[in-house]
């Protein structure tokens, strides 16, 4: 009678290309391989082995699976760099990669293709000709959008947190501002930590934009796009769902009035938020700063003054006619 982990290894066999990975992390974790004997760890090298020379089950494997399977192999018994086993994981993991990027630059470019269905085109509809628009973000699919710009007779100006190429001249730590006012500009919703990257390229964005300059925020549903009004503001606002396709969104909203230097940084919040340093006598049994602290109350109201905008004059710059 086989033993469970015996019985196991030889239903390994039959599994699915997924399940076969799954499988394959669990049999590699040190406390599950340290429980078999050498006999079983044979039973399981042979069945990983058998099962991936299928090639029903070579088309199915993720690149992550492949690792776990690799993994597993290096911790069995034997392990041989030159095996056939390794070259037939090699050779599924460079197609399985391959397949990943395509879906990758499909999903990320989803968003440009659903801007781009618009009829007419958003920007169709600015005064201001020849005016420069901003990119903000757009990585896959931002070549269409520039050629789109550039035959209504825009500027597009590019500006990327990441760069996608080693010479990558777009790829700046904040936007430049150009010698014409910015008349609109597009957000790609970062699929990266949405939370503090999304606040920070509305802060950026509206560091360059003027009171109602329009801008289109373009993301895919499972980013988290939907939840963008509360990120765009204070800057932003008048947040409307302009399309919704296959998972991919645009969104439209207004620059509010609302300077974007006197927002107030984390670094100032924490400074208010944190306790006071001692400064009290040796001796006089107090701690000498309780009395300069703010009380719960005090810091809640001085906390709401901080994060309270203060707004800019329309005379303070000629806004962008738009519409």
């Amino acid at each position: 009678k086989l033993s469970p982990a015996a019985a196991a290894a030889a239903a390994a066999t039959r599994l699915t290309a997924n399940r076969l990975g799954i499988a394959a992390w669990a049999l590699a974790r040190p406390a599950i391989m340290a429980q078999l004997a050498y006999a079983t760890r044979i039973l399981w090298r042979d069945a990983l082995r058998a099962r991936i020379s299928d090639p029903q089950v070579q088309q199915h494997l993720s690149w992550r699976s492949i690792g776990h399977i690799e993994v597993a192999l290096r911790s069995l018994p034997e392990f041989d760099e030159d095996s056939e086993s390794m070259k037939v994981l090699n050779d599924a993991n460079e197609k399985a990669v391959e397949a990943a990027e395509e879906r990758s630059k499909t999903i990320n470019a989803a968003p440009v293709r659903t801007l781009l269905s618009l009829t007419p085109r958003p920007w169709s509809r600015l005064k201001s000709a020849g005016a420069p628009v901003l990119l903000a973000g757009i990585d896959d699919g931002c070549d269409d959008v520039c050629d789109s710009l550039r035959a209504g007779g825009f500027e597009p100006v590019v500006w990327r947190r990441f760069a996608n190429s080693a010479h990558d001249a777009a790829a700046l730590a904040w936007p430049v501002q150009p010698q014409k006012p910015i008349a609109a500009a597009v957000i790609r919703w970062p699929w990266y930590s949405a939370g503090a990257a999304a606040s920070m390229l509305s802060h950026a964005v509206a560091t360059t934009t003027t009171l109602a300059t329009p801008v289109w925020i373009i993301g895919n549903a499972d980013e988290g796009i939907d939840g963008c009004e509360l990120a765009l503001k204070p800057f932003f606002d008048f947040v409307k769902l302009e399309k919704s396709e296959n998972g991919s969104m645009v969104y439209s909203a207004r620059r509010t009035g609302v300077s974007s230097s006197s927002a107030s940084s984390l670094r100032a919040i924490r400074s208010l938020l944190s306790p006071a340093k001692d400064s009290g006598k040796p001796g006089d049994g107090s701690n000498g700063s309780a009395s300069k602290r703010l009380s719960a109350k005090g810091r809640k109201q001085k906390s709401a003054a901080l994060l309270q905008p203060e707004r800019e004059s329309e005379a303070a710059g000629d806004p962008i006619e738009v519409w």
